[in-house]
């Protein structure tokens, strides 16, 4: 894990719901590990920012989203 995906990581487990926060923790080292292959397609991406958000506290949805946006902005 590079350290702008671990900074990343850390971001979301603090706005994650308590409960789901070892699923958010999974469901990154997942997708982490996947972009060593191959950067995530515009699809992917937004799937996997469906899930994460599903997961998150509900206050802080609005800011997820933001960061999603600003990382997924150069996907294809």
């Amino acid at each position: 894990m590079n350290a702008g995906q671990k900074q990343f990581l850390a971001f979301m487990m603090e706005r994650a719901e308590e409960e789901k926060a070892t699923e958010v923790q999974g469901i990154l080292h997942e997708t982490f590990a996947a972009q060593k292959g191959a950067p995530l397609s515009r699809k992917e991406f937004e799937v996997l920012k469906d899930r994460l958000t599903k997961l998150m506290k509900p206050q802080n949805v609005p800011e997820v989203n933001r960061a999603m946006d600003h990382y997924g902005r150069d996907l294809d």
